[in-house]
């Protein structure tokens, strides 16, 4: 009885001890200043170049468009991507659309997560004001500034790439079961949002072989733990791309014609990456006295020299994978400077003999600022001056008028005086989805991208025959919308169905540059009886000729 009451009294001891710890760890973090001053240029950050963005961007770019008009219906894929983001940006659209600033808000605060990960990693062995500059470099790389102002998936996959990054150091470190299993939900999310996230599960796996202390986690369960708990997130998402032809993995190949197609994509790869990276490393210059390669382990740098490698390998190792797939493969992964280079910093800094003094911290966070400014009048000149600069080629997607043909099409609809609301926009990518998006929250009709399924999750052929809809389309599409080219496409005679557009849309860019009008061609597709049966569609092994000459 009385071993019993001992180890009683021991086990609440350790709780005891632990809280005061914790109190004290908190207590001392209260006491910090540097907390406070990382927090409020944070939110400057996040503040700031989410006005900037909506300011100088009205309209939407074409990639932040397509992610939020994909999820129209539930699915565990999507034409070109897994799903995550797109869920995400589905509830965005259910509440704030046809609202930009939401989209720019959601980009930054991923852009904000990377900063604040790399800022928690860094405090583990680092002094707090170099913490804080290992960070805020990020602001000197164009992917965290002026790259973020058009919301992909890369922006959802890069947050969960940072935090996933700092999850398995505690994991490494602590060798605690809840850690791995936070390691393998942010994994499994990770790769819901973006592919390139296997290449960060590699990159973990091969640091956990190359380090002995890391190689102690194999002696445990828990590493598995952490890959079923991703493998059960992802394992929807497989069995779907399994059912749908693997069609997510093949957009993301290349069709290579001749060799030197592969030495260019791969050179426009490191050219891209290091003009993310370079600028980094030129703002750490003020702390940095030199390169030291050795690597002399004791006792007090154990835990630094730890994070040194680990760094190094989760941050070069997916660089490389990433190089030897665009290269030799034709895989484009996107935008992926989010994910690479959100430790760089730290990572530099790990590898030099420091020069840390209130002299150089000042520096490199003046030099910091200094990139930001450069960067928001580098956005402002791309976004307002430079189409007044350059008028022979036409604006950007940002001051596409997405509104004002949102509204040309409401009011082609209404003056239909069809009993049924518009519910498909169909025609050409980029205005489906900018004349859907515009279009408001509720009873949104849904883009028809192409007028294929593939790429309109939950959309058919039958559909657009059946509720009606408005095509758009611009001159360079024209073939693809005549009359007889819609019927063999949809596989059924539309010449009682569909009415051409007498004049086309003119519509004036968003911006005081003077541009040619954009011609947007139009056709409306009336509603179907219900009354009618559309036997042509039952016909589905039938060529598209001999479909339309069954009805």
């Amino acid at each position: 009885m009385s071993q019993a009451y001992t180890q009683k009294f021991k086990h609440v001891t350790r709780i005891v001890d632990a809280f005061h710890q914790k109190t004290h760890q908190e207590n001392d973090e209260n006491r910090d200043p540097t907390i406070r001053f990382f927090y409020i240029l944070l939110g400057i950050h996040v503040v700031f170049w989410t006005v900037l963005s909506t300011i100088t961007q009205p309209n939407l770019p074409d990639e932040t468009l397509e992610i939020l008009t994909l999820g129209q219906s539930p699915a565990w894929g999507y034409f070109d991507q897994p799903p995550l983001s797109i869920w995400v940006m589905s509830i965005v659209s259910a509440v704030f659309a046809p609202a930009a600033w939401p989209a720019y808000l959601i980009a930054q605060l991923c852009i904000a997560t990377c900063l604040w990960a790399a800022w928690k990693l860094g405090r583990e062995f680092l002094h707090p004001w170099t913490a804080i500059c290992g960070a805020l470099v990020l602001e000197g790389c164009f992917f965290f500034t002026i790259g973020s102002s058009a919301l992909t998936s890369a922006h959802l996959a890069g947050a969960l790439w940072a935090l996933s990054i700092v999850a398995a150091y505690k994991a490494f470190q602590l060798e605690n079961r809840r850690d791995w299993v936070v390691l393998g939900v942010l994994l499994g999310l990770g790769i819901l949002c973006h592919y390139s996230t296997v290449l960060l599960f590699w990159a973990m796996c091969a640091f956990s072989l190359m380090n002995y202390k890391a190689r102690r986690c194999w002696d445990t369960s828990w590493p598995f733990l952490a890959i079923l708990t991703a493998g059960l997130i992802v394992a929807p998402h497989l069995f779907w791309s399994w059912s749908n032809d693997f069609q997510t993995f093949s957009t993301s190949l290349h069709s290579w014609d001749s060799l030197s197609a592969h030495v260019v994509f791969a050179l426009r790869f490191i050219i891209r990456q290091l003009l993310a990276v370079v600028p980094i490393a030129l703002l750490l210059l003020p702390m940095i006295q030199a390169v030291q390669f050795s690597d002399e382990s004791n006792y007090e740098k154990e835990n630094q020299d730890f994070a040194k490698q680990y760094l190094l390998v989760v941050t070069l190792l997916p660089a490389a994978s990433m190089l030897v797939l665009a290269g030799l493969v034709g895989v484009d992964l996107g935008a992926t400077g989010l994910t690479l280079w959100t430790f760089a910093g730290l990572s530099i800094l790990l590898w030099c003999d420091l020069r840390e003094s209130k002299t150089s911290w000042r520096r490199v966070l003046l030099s910091c600022g200094a990139a930001v400014g450069a960067f928001a009048a580098l956005l402002v000149t791309i976004n307002t001056m430079m189409p007044k600069m350059i008028t022979s080629t036409p604006p950007s997607s940002v001051h596409f008028p997405g509104r004002d043909l949102a509204q040309q099409v409401r009011k082609i609809w209404t003056d239909q005086n069809f009993e049924r609301p518009l519910k498909i926009i169909g025609g050409t990518a980029k205005l489906a989805q900018n004349a859907s998006w515009y279009n408001g929250t509720f009873h949104r009709p849904l883009a028809f991208s192409e007028l294929d399924p593939k790429r309109s999750s939950g959309l058919s052929h039958r559909d657009l025959v059946k509720t009606g809809g408005i095509l758009l389309w611009n001159d360079e599409t024209s073939d693809q919308y005549t009359l007889d080219a819609l019927s063999t496409k949809l596989g059924v005679d539309l010449s009682e169905q569909i009415h051409y557009g007498t004049q086309p849309l003119m519509l004036q860019w968003q911006t005081s540059a003077d541009q040619a009008p954009i011609t947007v061609h139009w056709a409306v597709v009336s509603p179907r009886v219900e009354s009618e049966d559309p036997v042509a569609f039952e016909a589905n092994s039938a060529s598209p000729t001999a479909r339309i000459a069954v009805r």
